[in-house]
């Protein structure tokens, strides 16, 4: 490909002038992009004050409605987080005595380790077996 002169110079103008355009508007872009950055800084520092002095026991209302808002439902979440670790625990506390109960009366039919330890295969053949057993042991004379 042959190149004169006359097209080298309009390549290299043209992108001189792309250059300028593009630092012109790259400098536009971020100068509204930087004040944009501090409202919103500004807003941030605003929710934490009224957020910090709620905390803190200070009696007087923030003075953004959308903050007491904001404020209202973190507490919200933070007492929903409690009930459902309470409730977990609850479930928890009510399968363990479950399986204790089932453990006492005989009819859990496998230990846990037992029932990994055979892969889960020897439950039912040991859910079959574990009724026999029980009664011959029931009906055997001790001593």
């Amino acid at each position: 490909m042959n190149l004169d002169v006359a097209t080298a110079l309009g390549f290299v103008a043209v992108a001189g002038g792309g250059f300028v355009l593009g630092a012109l508007a790259g400098r536009t872009m971020l100068a509204e992009m930087r004040s944009l950055l501090e409202s919103f800084e500004s807003r941030l520092a605003a929710l934490e004050n009224s957020v910090a002095g709620r905390a803190s026991g200070s009696s007087h209302a923030p003075a953004d409605p959308h903050a007491a808002a904001l404020a209202d439902h973190a507490g919200a979440v933070a007492r929903l987080a409690q009930a459902i670790e309470k409730h977990a625990q609850a479930i928890d506390d009510h399968g363990a005595a479950t399986v204790a109960a089932a453990v006492e009366l005989g009819t859990h039919p496998l230990p846990a380790a037992a029932n990994h330890a055979a892969g889960g295969a020897a439950m039912g053949a040991a859910a079959a077996i574990a009724p026999a057993a029980a009664a011959s042991t029931v009906g055997a004379p001790q001593g």
